[in-house]
């Protein structure tokens, strides 16, 4: 990734290009490369940290990846999403808060009903819930073999937030979901350029999917 490509990027979409290349994948579901990668990375015993698990679509297939032995935490800020993996994975552990660069309180756009997303926001309104927000880093549990990350434009800040983790040669594997549009309205269009240097300079090999937008680090000669 290089700023020409962002730019590209980012001209591409304004002229209505990404979503008609979207369109045209509607054949093969766009995350059916990744996703297959993603489930594939887990095994048995390891811990898998769901970063944004929403309704659990991920969580669901980590807990039958990781077996008896393994965990599986879910990290979901929005409470009707957090209802739903309470009833349909009981046995992952579910933190009920975002991760970011540090603790803090914050807000999350709330848009009816489950499934549709949420977007982390600065200041309360009148579609905004209060939630809370940690650093990985300050987690107290098992520490992720796997890690997925899917947080709606604030990739840069999760990571921040998880230097040691990061660091740690336990961490196999990281799948991300890189939201440019969203970086690129808060500012941080730049932000995937420093995400491979922070991800490249701890070891890891980098693969970006065919889409483009859903990132695999792999860390080399992992136990």
């Amino acid at each position: 990734m290089n700023r020409i490509g962002i730019k590209a990027r980012s001209v591409a979409r304004r002229l209505g290009l990404l979503s008609f290349i979207q369109r045209a994948r509607r054949k093969r579901p766009y995350e059916a490369e990744f996703g297959s990668a993603l489930v594939g990375a887990v095994r048995p015993g390891d811990t898998v940290w769901d970063v944004g698990a929403n309704v659990g679509f991920y969580t669901r297939q980590f807990l039958e990846r990781v077996g008896p032995t393994g965990a599986v935490v879910a990290f979901e800020p929005e409470p009707a999403c957090c209802a739903i993996l309470r009833r349909d994975c009981g046995a992952a552990t579910l933190v009920n808060a975002a991760l970011g660069e540090r603790a803090s309180d914050g807000f999350i756009q709330f848009r009816g009903k489950a499934r549709s997303g949420t977007r982390l926001v600065a200041e309360p309104g009148a579609a905004t819930v209060p939630i809370k927000i940690i650093a990985g880093e300050d987690y107290d549990g098992p520490r992720p073999n796997v890690l997925k990350i899917d947080v709606e434009g604030f990739e840069e800040e999760v990571l921040a937030g998880m230097s040691g983790i990061l660091a740690d040669r336990r961490l196999r594997a990281i799948f991300l979901e890189v939201h440019f549009a969203m970086l690129e309205q808060r500012g941080k269009a730049e932000a995937p350029i420093r995400i491979e240097q922070r991800l490249r300079a701890l070891g890891f090999r980098l693969k970006w999917f065919k889409d483009r937008s859903h990132l695999q680090a792999l860390r080399l000669s992992a136990d």
